[in-house]
């Protein structure tokens, strides 16, 4: 009977709302299936399911995420736009780093501590990063080698292994020298550019009466050597 409900109907509408109505973007409800196209709900029978449909849903629960990942083989990876499937096995083979550890991940919070976004009702999982260098993250994955995107600046690829979680170590040889050698060079000359920049600065003092005052007391606070009065 849908006229009258309990209290304890009540306030269970109040926490997951109504199934009997049209809901807003708080919470979806809808029907999931199994493999076989069978209709599943929490205990695995069938009926409704609640899912939430992003971080701007209400939050999961752990048994909601815990039933998505044993339903979906799969999962979609968003980086930066771009959409890349894998196999949710694919991703144990590294452990420690993000997408391992997003592998083991059974609440809202932990999950959100590892990606942006994500939504239980698409399987999908989005990451605010440049995706330039994902395909070649995502292939250590698959293939236990990693290599240096040619294209890509070698700090860029850098930050973006750290940010991943993989050691610059798992580099192949191949790429190993060349990444070391690139990013040696962009360094020497980042620090070359700070010093002629820092000269620069020492040098225009202008021609004013307080100038060589100024000089003095940069001389005096950047500079201990330069007199006894700075040591």
């Amino acid at each position: 009977m849908s006229g009258h409900r309990t209290p304890l109907e009540q306030d269970e509408m109040i926490i997951l709302g109504n199934p009997e109505a049209e809901t807003g973007p708080g919470v979806r409800w809808e029907n999931m299936q199994d493999e076989g196209g069978g209709e599943l709900d929490g205990d695995g029978h069938g009926g409704a399911l609640v899912r939430s449909h992003s971080v701007t849903s209400l939050a999961p629960e752990p048994f909601m995420i815990m039933q998505s990942r044993s339903l979906n083989r799969r999962v979609i990876l968003n980086v930066g736009g771009v959409k890349h499937e894998v196999l949710w096995r694919t991703l144990e083979r590294l452990p420690h780093t993000r997408l391992g550890r997003l592998r083991e991940c059974n609440n809202h919070d932990a999950i959100m501590e590892l990606c942006d976004d994500y939504s239980l009702i698409e399987n999908e999982y989005f990451f605010d990063r440049h995706p330039r260098s994902f395909s070649s993250i995502l292939n250590f994955y698959r293939t236990g080698k990693l290599h240096l995107v040619e294209e890509m600046c070698v700090l860029a690829f850098s930050d973006d292994l750290e940010y991943w979680g993989i050691d610059e170590l798992y580099l192949e040889s191949c790429c190993q020298h060349k990444y070391h050698q690139r990013k040696e060079h962009v360094h020497e000359e980042m620090r070359k550019e700070a010093e002629s920049l820092k000269t620069h600065e020492e040098e225009d003092w202008g021609d004013g009466k307080c100038a060589k005052y100024q000089k003095f007391l940069w001389d005096l606070l950047e500079k201990p050597t330069t007199s006894v009065a700075a040591r």
